[in-house]
């Protein structure tokens, strides 16, 4: 089900980019600790029509940052991999997928994750914008041995 990109004010409906407006509203749920709200109203933005692939990945992994905080890897891990559906090179795509495995204790397909992301953007250096998946990760990715990335990789 989409739905329309209209929205209703007290003069009636008006044109307008409604999964835009959606976000925003979103976004200040989430800031106001309201993490639950938020993510329903950013499901909300991915059911609006018209809304472009990347920006659609963008608000997965605004779901993926409010189930992080509530503790739920496995949802997080979902929308992680629905944000990646939309844009395979969106960074936070990457992240979060890596981060979600990491705290299932899943290390193995963590590794792949943080590799595939990568390569997908070209190098680390956008993945580094997140701060917590490198200095939380398990493997220090600095000192990794040979037989750890023949692990890792195989």
């Amino acid at each position: 089900m989409h739905v329309r990109n209209e929205r209703v004010s007290e003069r009636g409906i008006e044109a307008g980019t409604m999964w835009g407006d959606l976000k925003k509203e979103a976004t200040v749920l989430y800031k106001d600790g309201k993490y639950s709200e938020a993510a329903d109203i950013y499901r909300r933005a991915l059911q609006c029509d018209g809304i472009p692939d990347s920006e659609a990945a963008k608000i997965h992994t605004n779901i993926s940052q409010t189930v992080v905080k509530q503790g739920r890897w496995e949802d997080v891990l979902t929308e992680a991999e629905e944000a990646l559906r939309k844009d395979g090179n969106w960074w936070k795509g990457h992240s979060f997928k890596a981060r979600a495995l990491q705290m299932q204790r899943n290390f193995k397909d963590a590794g792949f994750a943080l590799i595939q992301g990568v390569i997908a953007c070209g190098g680390l250096a956008d993945l580094l914008q997140d701060p917590c998946l490198l200095s939380d990760f398990s493997l220090d990715l600095t000192s990794t041995s040979a037989e750890q990335w023949r692990l890792l990789c195989p």
